[in-house]
Parts: C-alpha cells; sequence; structure tokens
C-alpha cells in the first residue's frame, strides 16, 4: 500500500517524492 503524503518510502518504490 502507498501511502500519498507521507515523505518517507514505504518499500523499495517510492512513489511519492520523498522532502
Amino acid at each position: 500500500m502507498i501511502t500519498l503524503g507521507q515523505n518517507k518510502p514505504t518499500s523499495s518504490t517510492t512513489f511519492n517524492s520523498p522532502q
């Protein structure tokens, strides 16, 4: 599950941009 809005990578797939 990819949580959009968080600035931390969930797994290896970083869907959101880590700030």
